[in-house]
């Protein structure tokens, strides 16, 4: 994931950096370090011993490289095949070779092609031990979409069909993870007088925008219904979808103080999290001196609590949303600036 620093400075006792991201739903990862590993997904574990594999994951966009992970220590692997489909429906095969290897050991598959499943894994080896994880990065990932239902329909009969499906939303990308830093007294050339500790317990946000700046604080004011329909027509959605910024962020009634200044009866949903009910929060902010109608007038304020159980069952310190274009089969993107106000 490529970063790029756009300002460190004091603002209203509190230090805000600021990053560039685009938030788009490309997972291929960088490199097989153990960095790269920690936004991961395993696709399924194979036993050398027995040449049993057992699926655990399929991704819902293809990827060009993948990992191994040396669960169980192995004795070497010959003959090693994985094979799998692709995005597009087709079928590839990969053939690495898994040298003798510690636990811990990652090692990359760099002959995948826009891979999104894992149908089967074996080797020649009867005589080889040791257990080994698939694995791909997926920091920018999105759900797998399952097929609904299959039937073969006959003229003539009349069938009940029932169905549960999930669908996933083009409109929001997902962000959560853990913040860490200091505050400090710096002059233009970065020189600290004075530095002070600071960790997520102490509290924060971590503030998402378009704009390559956030306006002046005693101008960020809250949003409301009205602001949520402009939200749609901001980023040319349809209205009145059942994922829309209304039904998203539901309550009306939150609040946050971002440097000082308490916002009261915002937008903004307590339905994140995965622990206990509201553990990740979030609203949504405006530039007080705009109706609201433009992307660059709205602020995602995720607000930082320390240590909770993110959605996946990691402990993290933020999860918020973000709003993209409704055109990811076009591959649009959004540019966001994040922010973090340290309390």
């Amino acid at each position: 994931m490529k970063m790029r620093i756009i300002g460190i400075g004091i603002v209203a006792v509190a230090l805000i950096l600021a990053i560039s991201m685009t938030a788009s739903a490309n997972p291929d990862p960088v490199g097989a370090t153990t960095s790269v590993q920690n936004n991961n997904v395993s696709l399924g574990a194979y036993s050398i011993a027995s040449d049993t594999y057992t699926h655990s994951n399929a991704l819902g966009e293809g990827v060009n490289a993948i990992y191994i992970n040396v669960t169980t220590a192995t004795t070497g692997i010959t003959g090693l095949t994985i094979d799998y489909t692709k995005e597009d429906g087709s079928t590839g095969t990969a053939t690495p070779n898994i040298p003798i290897s510690a636990i811990g050991t990652w090692i990359t598959v760099d002959t995948v092609t826009d891979l999104v499943n894992i149908t089967s894994v074996s080797d020649d080896n009867v005589s080889g031990v040791g257990v080994i994880d698939i694995v791909a990065n997926v920091s920018r990932q999105k759900m797998h979409q399952v097929v609904g239902g299959t039937d073969s329909a006959k003229g003539g009969f009349v069938t009940e069909i029932d169905f549960a499906a999930v669908a996933v939303t083009a409109k929001w990308q997902g962000y959560y993870g853990n913040v860490s830093g200091s505050i400090a007294l710096k002059d233009s050339q970065g020189n600290a007088m004075f530095t002070w500790d600071w960790n997520a317990a102490d509290g924060g946000e971590v503030i998402a925008t378009t704009n390559t700046s956030i306006p002046p604080w005693a101008l960020v004011n809250l949003t409301n219904a009205t602001d949520m329909t402009a939200m749609e027509t901001a980023w040319s959605w349809d209205a009145n979808t059942s994922d829309g910024p209304l039904i998203t962020f539901e309550n009306s009634t939150d609040d946050v103080t971002i440097a000082g200044v308490l916002v009261n009866n915002t937008n903004g949903t307590s339905r994140l999290g995965a622990g206990t009910a509201g553990d990740f929060t979030e609203v949504v902010l405006k530039n007080g001196a705009s109706a609201g109608a433009a992307k660059n007038d709205f602020l995602f304020v995720g607000i930082i609590n320390a240590s909770k159980e993110a959605f996946d069952g990691t402990i993290k310190d933020f999860e918020m949303l973000v709003a993209t274009p409704d055109t990811v089969a076009a591959g649009d993107t959004e540019t966001y600036y994040f922010y973090v106000e340290m309390t």
